[in-house]
């Protein structure tokens, strides 16, 4: 049976509020997604892993923060 984390429903939540033009409120989700007590797995999630570190990109790409996420590609949650 698959069980949902809260870490899971941020990284959601961020892909959403990246979706509807809000990259700012996206990486607010995409920390919490690691920083929750419930976090997001991304040791056994590794698909979803790279796609919302894809996803984590198009929001600082979004905010023209082009150099902090050259610098530290893990964002700084660091996945």
């Amino acid at each position: 049976m698959y069980w949902v984390t809260a870490g899971e429903l941020h990284q959601v939540a961020a892909s959403s509020a990246l979706s509807l033009g809000e990259p700012q409120r996206a990486l607010r989700h995409f920390d919490a997604a690691l920083s929750h007590h419930d976090p997001y797995d991304t040791e056994k999630e590794a698909r979803g892993t790279a796609i919302y570190l894809a996803r984590r990109a198009e929001a600082h790409l979004a905010l023209g923060d082009v150099d902090r996420w050259k610098d530290n590609p893990m964002g700084r949650a660091g996945l």
